[in-house]
């Protein structure tokens, strides 16, 4: 097993391993046999290393946050999307489609589930002021 085994593959396909500097590419760059300089050069090697894996994992980290988990999102996003989910599934009754799997499509169940909470929430307060 090598170390591009242990890379997850949205960043394997993204970043191109063989651009990777190694050791070994440090030892035949170098041309001065000096041993200092020869350690010089593997640590600005591993610097690089580090800085190409610190910044594969940064965009790994801010597409998933761009990707809109359901926790990431504000208020408003929520809001909003709930009412494109409630607009798409009328519009889908409105042209005959009336089948389960189209509740089930993308992130409507998310927000279906959430409507029924707040309407349970809602008749769990009117029940308790009156």
């Amino acid at each position: 097993m090598s170390i591009t085994d242990l890379i997850p593959v949205s960043i394997r396909d993204k970043f191109v391993p063989s651009k990777i500097p190694t050791v070994t590419d440090a030892y035949l760059l170098n041309a001065d046999l000096d041993p200092n300089s020869y350690t010089r050069r593997v640590q600005e090697i591993g610097k690089e290393t580090l800085e190409y894996y610190t910044e594969a994992a940064n965009d790994v980290r801010k597409q998933s946050i761009e990707s809109g988990l359901f926790t990431n999102l504000s208020l408003k996003q929520i809001a909003n999307n709930m009412s494109v989910t409630f607009v798409g599934i009328l519009d889908d009754i409105i042209e005959g489609k009336r089948s389960y799997s189209e509740l089930f499509r993308q992130d409507r169940i998310i927000y279906i589930g959430l409507l029924a909470i707040l309407i349970g929430l809602a008749i769990y307060i009117i029940d308790l002021t009156s």
